[in-house]
């Protein structure tokens, strides 16, 4: 089995200056791998499968992909179909969103992985839309590199991102409104949970980061992010065993403890329960 690697941007390491990257590629099979910054994949022309945190999509021309920061992923071509694409990768600072409030709201999205909101955007859905013509304009910002580029390929970035969290909010597919006074606690317990996912956090212990009732809490965070608190941290748990499946040579008890499971056991029922099949079923189905 290819396993997936964590992908470094060329630029990133070149040029802490420009920190996106913008080009046209015709690879017709990418293997697996994550990163910290986001990606747009745009589809040219041809068609195949892309495969994102465990389910895989069928895509072709004109077809827009938004993977989110540390989402799995890869993408096949189908069979005797030339593809190309354009693709956009960008750390999500250049959003210029320093407010607490604005990046819990915005941001988080973007770089929360377990947050399932939409991230496939069909050709019929761009088709009345400005979001092609201004993918070519950045590309053609990025390549000229003219004076004050890195100003206009922020500029088509924010552009191309706002579209994508108005249209999900049109679909009611992004996070519900927190108390602004809640929000720096809430942004802190998120950060807390992606850096300890593996130690054991009750609700009592969330509720008590936040400032806030038990009961409170925990409508608050279902009313939120749409999940229970507990769903939330076993799904981050999941997703990081997807890495661990693919970049190590762990066997699953040894993912399982890794991760916070208790158990093997444990963890193949949550495995199941998030993604209908069992963690060998996975490393099987979606070998390439």
């Amino acid at each position: 089995m290819e396993k997936p690697h964590r992908q470094q941007i060329k630029p990133y390491t070149e040029n802490l200056h420009y920190p996106f990257s913008v080009f046209e590629s015709q690879f017709q099979r990418l293997r697996p791998h994550w990163h910290h910054h986001v990606e747009l994949l745009y589809f040219l022309s041809g068609s195949g499968r892309v495969y994102l945190n465990g389910n895989e999509f069928m895509v072709q021309q004109g077809d827009l992909v938004l993977i989110n920061s540390g989402n799995v992923h890869y993408f096949v071509s189908d069979e005797h179909v030339h593809t190309e694409h354009l693709c956009l990768q960008f750390d999500p600072e250049v959003l210029q969103v320093r407010n607490t409030i604005f990046e819990f709201k915005y941001i988080l999205p973007l770089t929360t992985k377990s947050i399932e909101c939409q991230q496939i955007f069909r050709n019929n859905e761009l088709a009345n839309t400005d979001i092609v013509i201004v993918l070519n304009d950045l590309l053609k910002e990025y390549t000229s590199k003219k004076y004050g580029f890195e100003l206009a390929v922020n500029k088509y970035i924010n552009h191309i991102i706002l579209w994508i969290l108005r249209y999900r909010r049109t679909n009611l597919a992004t996070p519900g409104e927190l108390p602004r006074e809640n929000i720096p606690n809430f942004q802190y317990l998120l950060d807390y949970v992606e850096q300890n996912y593996w130690e054991d956090i009750t609700v009592k212990q969330a509720a008590g980061i936040c400032n806030l009732s038990y009961n409170y809490f925990s409508s608050q965070f279902n009313k939120i992010m749409r999940q229970s608190f507990n769903d939330y941290v076993n799904r981050i748990r999941i997703r990081e065993a997807e890495k661990l499946m693919f970049t190590t040579d762990m066997n699953i008890t040894e993912i399982a403890m890794m991760i916070g499971f208790t158990s093997s056991s444990y963890f193949i029922r949550q495995f199941k329960k998030y993604k209908t099949i069992t963690p060998k079923q996975f490393i099987k189905k979606f070998t390439i």
